[in-house]
């Protein structure tokens, strides 16, 4: 697993998220199935919104697989992961230092790529910088001049369409830009700017231009710059277009919030150019007249002025489909806080009571069915919002429902009423019931069973129907469990003990077989059976019970079952001579169908012992029953079956 979920309890905050991750995560990173990644990555963005800072502790693991994923995925999904890290960025905040290098690696990789990812590089370019503050500092000598570079090549290019989102950006970088502002000033200034090359640029890129100037004047150190800025926004208000002159004194407002009395040097030739173009803008207006009292023009300038801050980009907490809030998880999510803890979705009995319902199932096909849409309906009314936002994918993906069922039913089950639970289990124990049941499903469901156990919530479900039914689908282990609930639970039966015997023998425990057998024999008074020994592989034992069950019958059925014993026994030990006698003298008195059931362990021992006459005769028989289709006993429905031997089967 991607995520280690060992040790984790239901109780767990932290176990949902993680299983619900793993199952993700594990779709994924199989390219087989690219064409469902897309939906994962929704799904993997809606758990950690509702996680929030809770979500911090799974990225190491989930991030590099995600870019991993990125580089070599088609270019659609491509883009959809890329418009989702600014939003993963804005979740972890401060966090977000530990993936740093590699997601400015990835922006290097993609930068020069197709046109259409540039604004997304520029959206996580900003969260990173919101996100680190004074910590981003550091890599924006690597970062500006590629910005810069931006913008000059949509003048060059005339295509403007990523300059919304770099202007965006070199905002988010706010004061961290005062080393690099003699890069990014005369850029700006080019766009906006009449006679240069951004006098072909549109409208609405040079008030862009004009205000991202504005809102970053009050961070830089204006008295290195105010030349700069100053004459070509008082050049734009005289000679610009009246989109451009309308925002100028903006800017030159925030100029003048900066530089305080220094402004004063302006003043002249900025009074001339306002009476002349009969521009007025009321701040600008009282920041002159302040410079000519000799005062600060910040004393009669908004705080607006004064610098702004860059809102994150983050939504608030979205469904899967990107859409909205899914079944109220988005106030739920609100409700819970930033780390999630606490956030439990709302539980529709009605619509999980419909899904389990099993009563109109008669085929193997309708029970397949019946499993997928129930294990799917449980993710969709969970009310951990990591397993609910794996309910679209598992529609699609059924391994998706089968691996989270167990997890999706305790979480439901922890929110169901005690009537609506014993409706649950009776449609369970229905469902069991019934002969065409796919022993797959019922892997599943005693697959549940044990994991609600370990849980300490054990699904309430009669041990002896779950042990026969572990039995039934050779789950040994789980078969083997119960069987001993069942021993200490209630006075043992012999059926019981029979059991144990058989099933630790299946799993190669012959000390304990064994071990079932004496305490049964010291503690519970029982008369031990020849099938038990012969389970146990104690042939010598087993003989000396035939042969005493022999001596006591008191019918011919009683005998055939001893006799029979005895070969089985003798067979096992490789004792031909004893075995070939017990043949003959049983052949003579049997009856056609008892003939057939020893003919070929009668027809072995003979082999063993060179009689070729006799043995000619036990062939014969299992020929002419071949022929005509098989003989069935009619010994009392006495079987023979042959153990494993030195001998050659004739």
């Amino acid at each position: 697993e991607l995520l280690p979920s060992a040790g984790l309890t239901t109780l767990s905050g932290e176990y949902y998220p993680t299983v619900a991750l793993n199952a993700l995560m594990r779709v994924l990173r199989d390219r087989s199935q690219g064409h469902h990644h897309m939906m994962v990555v929704r799904s993997l963005m809606f758990i950690f919104r509702a996680l929030g800072l809770g979500c911090v502790p799974y990225l190491p693991r989930i991030i590099p697989a995600l870019l991993q994923v990125l580089r070599t995925c088609e270019g659609g999904l491509r883009e959809f992961i890329l418009t989702q890290l600014p939003s993963l960025v804005a979740i972890m905040r401060q966090h977000a230092r530990r993936f740093l290098d590699d997601l400015l690696v990835v922006i290097g990789e993609y930068w020069d790529g197709p046109p259409e990812l540039r604004p997304h590089l520029l959206h996580l370019l900003e969260e990173l910088s919101l996100a680190l503050g004074d910590e981003f500092h550091a890599y924006l000598h690597g970062v500006v001049p590629q910005l810069v570079g931006a913008l000059a090549e949509a003048e060059r290019g005339g295509d403007f369409s990523a300059v919304p989102a770099v202007l965006h950006a070199l905002e988010a970088f706010g004061r961290s830009l005062s080393e690099h502002f003699h890069l990014v000033l005369p850029a700006l200034v080019r766009l906006f700017r009449s006679g240069a090359a951004g006098a072909g640029a549109p409208a609405t890129v040079r008030i862009d231009a004009v205000r991202t100037l504005a809102r970053l004047l009050p961070h830089m150190p204006a008295s290195a710059f105010a030349s700069a800025a100053a004459h070509p926004l008082i050049r734009a208000i005289e000679e610009g277009p009246d989109s451009v002159r309308r925002v100028a004194p903006e800017a030159l407002c925030a100029l003048a919030a900066a530089l305080g009395t220094d402004f004063s040097i302006f003043a002249p030739v900025l009074r001339r150019v306002l009476e002349r173009t009969k521009v007025h803008h009321a701040y600008l207006e009282a920041a002159l007249a302040a410079t000519a009292a000799g005062r600060n023009p910040r004393t009669v300038l908004p705080p607006s002025y004064m610098g702004s801050v860059v809102a994150s980009g983050n939504a608030a907490l979205t469904g899967v489909d990107g859409s909205g809030g899914t079944d109220g998880a988005a106030a739920a999510a609100a409700a819970a806080g930033s780390d999630g803890s606490g956030l439990k979705l709302a539980v529709s009995e009605a619509n999980l009571k419909r899904a389990w319902e099993s009563s109109q199932r008669s085929t193997k096909e309708d029970w397949a069915e019946w499993m997928r849409h129930f294990a799917v309906e449980l993710l969709k009314e969970s009310p951990s919002p990591a397993l609910r936002a794996c309910a679209s994918l598992a529609q699609l993906q059924p391994h998706v429902a089968r691996d989270l069922f167990a997890s999706a039913f305790v979480s439901c089950w922890t929110e169901l009423h005690e009537g609506y639970r014993e409706q649950l289990v009776r449609s369970l124990e229905t469902a069991l019931s019934s002969p065409t049941f796919p022993p797959e499903i019922v892997a599943t469901i005693l697959n549940l069973a044990e994991f609600m156990e370990h849980d300490e919530r054990a699904l309430p479900i009669n041990i002896r129907t779950l042990g026969a039914l572990a039995t039934k689908c050779h789950a040994f282990a789980k078969a083997l469990h119960y069987k001993e609930l069942e021993f200490c639970n209630a006075t043992p039966a012999a059926a019981t003990v029979e059991a144990l015997i058989s099933v630790n023998n299946q799993l190669h425990l012959p000390q304990a077989a064994n071990g079932i057998l004496v305490h049964a024999q010291r503690h519970l008074n029982m008369e031990l059976r020849e099938s038990w020994y012969e389970k146990l592989n104690q042939w010598d034992k087993a003989l000396a019970a035939y042969e005493r069950k022999a001596a006591a019958s008191e019918n011919i059925k009683q005998a055939l079952e001893a006799a029979f014993g005895q070969m089985r026994a003798l067979a096992a030990l490789g004792e031909w001579d004893r075995l070939s006698a017990l043949c003959r003298d049983t052949w003579r008195g049997a009856e056609a169908g008892a003939r057939y059931e020893m003919a070929s362990m009668s027809a072995t021992a003979a082999w063993n012992m060179g009689e070729w006459d006799e043995m000619a005769e036990y062939v014969l028989v299992m020929d002419e029953s071949c022929a005509g289709g098989g003989g069935g006993s009619t010994g009392g429905g006495v079987g023979l079956t042959t153990p494993a031997t030195g001998g050659v089967a004739a």
